[in-house]
């Protein structure tokens, strides 16, 4: 039997689930009360703006803080432009903005294999972070169940599996 299977992006269609392209859900009265709930599929994204701290400074978005980590690899003072703590604009703007100046420094070759080896383990503790302190993203990541957790968006080729949401899931049941 295919397992069930969730897509999910920043700007999602409100849809039942199951009901959005590449969805699978076996039994959709498992996710009942996921169901009830406007939006649930934004508020699993690195776009979803819910103020929250990772190591010691404050973020809008998991974008935020991913793109800052990387960033500081390089050039700490511009990574810290990414914290709400900075009142730099790309730290108070939406995480499109994050995204947008994630090469506001470029890494060396030393650097970007640094960070190929370290980025799945920091955006599984920024996502823990949040998912920590935002009882309506922790509920709604609760209520997918067992599904897997596939993220997209509008020219992406291929969906992700966001293995650390699914992680974080289990850790916090």
């Amino acid at each position: 039997m295919e397992e069930d299977k969730l897509i999910f992006f920043s700007s999602s269609k409100d849809n039942k689930i199951g009901k959005n392209k590449n969805e699978f859900i076996n039994n959709p009265d498992e996710y009942l009360e996921l169901n009830k709930i406007k939006n649930f599929r934004r508020y699993l994204s690195n776009f979803d703006i819910y103020e929250f701290k990772y190591n010691g400074y404050s973020y809008r978005t998991i974008e935020h803080a991913f793109q800052g980590a990387k960033i500081s690899l390089a050039n700490k003072e511009e990574g810290l432009k990414f914290t709400i703590d900075s009142n730099n604009e790309i730290a108070l703007g939406d995480g499109k903005i994050a995204r947008k100046n994630r090469k506001l420094v470029n890494l060396n070759k030393e650097q970007i294999i640094e960070w190929n080896n370290i980025k799945h383990n920091i955006m599984y503790e920024i996502a823990l972070e949040k998912f920590k302190v935002s009882t309506t993203a922790r509920d709604i990541l609760l209520k997918t169940n067992n599904c897997q957790l596939w993220h997209t968006f509008p020219r992406m080729k291929y969906p992700m599996r966001c293995n650390y949401l699914e992680k974080i899931r289990d850790d916090l049941k």
